[in-house]
């Protein structure tokens, strides 16, 4: 009996490697688990890097969402670039009466147009990085209503200095949700039919700048050429766009399983160094641009030909003001004192009337012949 017995020692060691074989099961068990997401997940306090969606199928995910849903979140992006984008050439035809107004040179009056453009540079550098932390959705709600706050101070302007700085404050302010849009639509479609989706957030940006003088122009004219009515149009654009967006739910994935995580535990999700990571986002966010700028060719040549594009469309404003100031009027013609009188500017025009001419002329002869 008592060489049957084993002493306390080698019990110990019989028994021993039992127990480190069910804890591996455990562990492997648990890093399975760890893949999918699961109340479990949310209870321990998992990073909200490694949460996921419960299931293909579930409804919190929004390329699950109705179609109708869907097209809403893709058209506020699109209608947010046209708002803020309007507000560019929308200026344009209150340039002569500014210049008159505060007694400035042409090229002073052209500063709140120049800077306004000159904030696409600055605002997405910070609302970018923002966004991958807070979400898109706060984003969309703290841009437009920036840049409305800062286009009714601009129209309510008395010197020029504060038309533009007002002018720039609401470019950094508005153009925020133009470098997010994008990723909204990525984050609503599939890849197959994202593509289309983003075909009216394109647009949009590029129909705001071609909309803006004819939009400016007519306002100004039905007040009596108050120029503050140029600025004051872009807000009954975006006041109403804003109230659609208010209709808005987050479409960031880390976003909305974080607020999921966190209304089911009543705590936030653990995520240490919630202040350097912000800091650190933000410093990438300033420099990610120059570092693709310089080391990536295509995007190089990219941004060169974007550039280019966007020279020639401003420019092509400024000239059609200058060289074709055609005023489409039911009273008797008056108020010639402001027509260019530099031959040069009517040697231009000379030519692109010929031009017009030519391109009407040979698109009817295209249409007779079909």
């Amino acid at each position: 009996m008592a060489d049957s017995t084993l002493p306390d020692k080698d019990l110990e060691q019989a028994i021993q490697p039992r127990n480190s074989t069910s804890s591996n099961v455990a562990n492997k068990e648990g890093e399975e688990l760890d893949s999918y997401a699961s109340g479990s997940d949310v209870e321990a306090g998992s990073p909200p890097s490694k949460l996921d969606w419960d299931s293909p199928d579930d409804a919190g995910n929004p390329q699950n969402w109705p179609v109708s849903k869907k097209v809403l979140h893709t058209a506020i992006p699109a209608l947010y670039g046209f708002a803020i984008t309007v507000a560019t050439s929308a200026y344009n035809p209150a340039v002569p009466i500014i210049m008159r107004k505060f007694q400035v040179e042409r090229e002073i009056a052209l500063l709140p147009l120049s800077l306004y453009t000159f904030g696409f540079v600055l605002g997405p550098m910070v609302a970018a990085p923002m966004s991958e932390i807070y979400g898109r959705r706060i984003v969309y709600w703290v841009t437009l209503p920036l840049q409305i706050l800062f286009i009714a101070i601009s129209g309510s302007a008395n010197s020029i200095s504060v038309l533009v700085v007002m002018r720039l404050l609401a470019g950094i302010g508005g153009s925020g949700a133009l470098a997010i849009g994008a990723g909204t639509i990525s984050d609503v479609w599939d890849r197959k039919h994202a593509g289309k989706a983003a075909l009216g957030f394109v647009m949009a940006p590029f129909l705001g700048p071609a909309l803006g003088p004819l939009i400016g122009a007519y306002i100004i004219d039905q007040y009596n050429g108050n120029w503050r009515y140029s600025q004051w149009v872009v807000l009954f654009i975006a006041a109403p766009i804003f109230l659609i967006s208010l209709s808005m739910q987050e479409t960031m994935k880390s976003r909305i399983l974080y607020l999921r995580a966190k209304k089911i535990t009543g705590k936030a999700p653990h995520q240490e160094g919630d202040t350097h990571l912000l800091l650190h986002k933000l410093a990438a966010g300033l420099t990610r641009p120059f570092h693709m700028m310089f080391v990536e060719p295509l995007v190089a040549f990219l941004s060169i030909y974007n550039r280019l594009l966007l020279r020639n469309d401003v420019l092509l404003l400024r000239l059609l003001q200058l060289c074709l100031p055609i005023r489409i009027r039911l009273q008797p013609k008056r108020n010639r004192s402001n027509l260019p009188r530099d031959p040069r500017w009517f040697h231009v025009r000379r030519h692109i009337i010929r031009y017009l001419r030519r391109h009407s002329l040979r698109s009817s002869i295209t249409k007779s012949e079909r």
